[in-house]
């Protein structure tokens, strides 16, 4: 008897330290279901432009950072959890994607004309 309960705790030890192996690893936590979607959105806007892209965790948040070619910015971060937050208050996808868009007029003016 004494075994038994010895071998349960061991594996709920184990699969304690697993999971937390696991979260610590990854270092950004799942995406909710808003987050996913603004994530779409820029994967949309930008499409085959897009050459690398991260997820990084800067506190509660998640930030999805882009590197970019043929496009008038080389690098995009953008606060998922923000534009999330936003969607739920109420702002449209629409509104969201098309806000991800620059043009000349919101770029630095030293970026204008290059």
């Amino acid at each position: 008897m004494k075994i038994a309960i010895a071998i349960i705790v061991l594996v709920a030890v184990a699969g304690i330290a697993w999971t937390m192996i696991g979260h610590v690893r990854s270092g950004v936590r799942r995406l909710s279901r808003d987050e996913s979607a603004i994530r779409n959105l820029v994967r949309e806007a930008y499409g085959a432009n897009i050459t690398s892209e991260k997820l990084i965790k800067n506190g509660p948040d998640v930030n999805f950072a882009v590197q970019l070619k043929n496009e008038k910015i080389e690098e995009l971060n953008v606060n998922l959890s923000s534009l999330a937050r936003k969607h739920r208050e109420g702002a449209s996808l629409v509104a969201i994607k098309t806000s991800l868009r620059f043009d000349d007029a919101t770029l630095p003016t030293s970026r204008q004309h290059e």
